[in-house]
């Protein structure tokens, strides 16, 4: 066979790869569902040869989906000859060159079977077209925790943060750390600010700094503390055998929507009081700089 050949291929003969670089997109499939209707398959499917009779997808993978789901039982590809290293970076290379986005933990993943394969982080840089750099910091993600690593692949989490929390030795801080700078919270922590807490561990802060800290990153948890430091008061009489602070639970139930109106103020409050009583450690001056 040549090194390049068309085939019509039945779909149950072809796989996926073992690492997929950036997940299906469902949107996307439908699209190219009805541009084959229309127009048919402009393109072919790159496919390469893993066994006799078997074959794995190089290029082409929504293209194949969008087939499947219109009910062909066989597609047109175009046949190569590819090592296991030769595929898995042809398909990087083609991703980011279309600038797709790539999952950095599925990238990582393939240069660490490429390393596990007898490839150098120089090499991976130089076929794929990127610096040593990216290769090096993408496989440290893989120290990460399970938990970290997928906040990284749904996005709520960089991997430029997730390189900086990769340095930390101690699981905790980084899982706290992670949380502070997810963004899918409120004011998460930004590169900068990540690196300045990163000098300092977690644990080497007290109880109210960490509380402090947690203040400091969002308003509307200042708002929540206040209502609950009220809500404690109004209960703590009631025990007391002193009776319901007069007008108390009521004025807590009504005031939430005015105390978030006014949370800037309250931001400001709850700084100031927090800056009064004691120096803020050296790991929040970030804080008071507003970040980068």
């Amino acid at each position: 066979m040549s090194s390049t050949e068309l085939q019509e291929i039945p779909f149950d003969a072809i796989q996926l790869p073992e690492v997929l670089l950036r997940p299906i997109d469902p949107a996307k499939v439908t699209e190219l569902m009805n541009s084959i209707r229309a127009q048919g398959l402009l393109q072919p499917i790159e496919v390469r040869p893993i066994a006799a009779g078997r074959f794995e997808v190089v290029f082409g993978l929504h293209r194949l989906r969008a087939l499947e789901r219109l009910g062909r039982k066989s597609v047109k590809c175009q046949v190569r000859e590819l090592s296991d290293n030769q595929a898995s970076l042809a398909r990087l290379a083609e991703n980011l060159a279309r600038n797709q986005r790539v999952d950095a933990i599925s990238e990582a993943k393939l240069f660490r079977q490429l390393l596990n394969e007898g490839m150098k982080e120089q090499g991976i840089a130089d076929a794929v077209g990127i610096s040593q750099q990216r290769v090096s910091s993408r496989i440290s993600l893989l120290r990460l925790e399970p938990e970290i690593q997928a906040m990284i692949t749904s996005e709520l989490l960089s991997p430029e943060h997730g390189y900086e929390l990769s340095k930390l030795e101690n699981a905790k801080t980084r899982s706290i750390l992670a949380e502070l700078s997810c963004k899918d919270g409120q004011g998460p922590l930004t590169l900068m600010q990540l690196r300045e807490m990163a000098k300092q561990t977690i644990e080497d802060l007290s109880k109210d700094e960490r509380v402090e800290l947690i203040l400091m990153r969002d308003p509307m948890e200042r708002i929540k503390r206040l209502e609950r430091v009220l809500s404690n008061i109004d209960t703590a009489a009631k025990e007391a055998g002193i009776g319901e602070v007069e007008g108390l639970s009521d004025w807590i139930s009504k005031t939430h929507a005015t105390l978030e109106a006014h949370k800037d103020e309250i931001d400001f409050l709850f700084h100031r009081i927090g800056s009064n009583l004691r120096p803020a450690p050296a790991a929040l001056k970030a804080f008071d700089n507003g970040g980068e």
